[in-house]
């Protein structure tokens, strides 16, 4: 049963359904990836388990995704892993060396980002399956969306430029206690 408009705010109710149509249009979802990426899996720490210093983060990956390091290589399925301690991933396509885009300090030297650099800030790049970490970082100034008391490590897909491969991350939450307690 169709209904007809008339009066004076028939106009504007039309113009109304059009323009959300379009707006409605132009959104567009692809590209990003709304399954859960089930590749990798951590061993340890256990969730939100309570551990001392050194830690050892490690976890299992599928076989589809083939550690080659930095070859060079823009593939999806080859390259190496960025583990971040209590950072925020860099956005996809983009290289570890997106963390120093604000640092005016690091930009007038020439062998900065460095590997201590990074370390110091909480980045890793690896093509091993664990890490031990020696130091975290105090929780203090950590965003106020984390748990307070918890870090948090995430893992992300580099290929074999250094550039991080699509959206899916892998994060694992623990609490440092002192060895005293």
């Amino acid at each position: 049963m169709a209904v007809a408009l008339r009066g004076p705010g028939a106009m504007a109710m039309g113009m109304a359904v059009v323009s959300l149509a379009l707006i409605a249009g132009s959104c567009t979802t692809r590209g990003l990836a709304f399954r859960e990426d089930r590749r990798l899996a951590f061993l340890t720490p256990g969730h939100r388990e309570e551990v001392t210093l050194p830690v050892t983060v490690s976890w299992t990956m599928s076989p589809d995704f083939v550690l080659t390091g930095l070859d060079g290589s823009a593939t999806h399925d080859t390259g190496l892993f960025a583990v971040l301690v209590d950072v925020d991933a860099p956005p996809p396509g983009e290289g570890l060396d997106w963390f120093s885009r604000d640092d005016a300090n690091c930009q007038r030297l020439a062998d900065c980002p460095s590997a201590d650099w990074f370390r110091e800030r909480g980045v890793f790049a690896t093509t091993d399956t664990r890490l031990v970490l020696d130091a975290v970082r105090p929780l203090r100034g950590v965003e106020t969306t984390r748990q307070r008391d918890f870090h948090e490590v995430t893992v992300v897909l580099l290929d074999g430029r250094g550039r991080r491969i699509g959206e899916s991350s892998w994060t694992r939450v623990f609490k440092l206690v002192d060895a005293d307690e």
